[in-house]
């Protein structure tokens, strides 16, 4: 697994398809940490796109869009916030 992920980390711009294909051997192999790691990656990502979307075609991505990627981001920190 050291390899794939070595391997994975080499790709340059990681698409929701890579991303999603190692955060699901990464879960199957019960690793939950890396796999919510893959997947804060992904979410960043899309909030890096939206972005450039935005700059690029004055398009905006859509609020429930938008609002379930950063709800995520909220979810995790008060998880994170209460375990401590």
């Amino acid at each position: 697994m050291e390899a794939t992920l070595r391997g994975f980390e080499g790709i340059p711009n990681k698409d929701a398809r890579a991303l999603n294909g190692m955060i699901g051997r990464v879960a199957m192999i019960g690793d939950a940490r890396k796999s919510l790691e893959l997947f804060d990656q992904m979410v960043d990502r899309g909030l890096e796109l939206f972005d450039q979307m935005e700059t690029l075609t004055e398009l905006n991505p859509g609020l429930s869009t938008t609002h379930a990627l950063l709800s995520f981001r909220l979810e995790r920190a008060r998880r994170k916030l209460t375990s401590l």
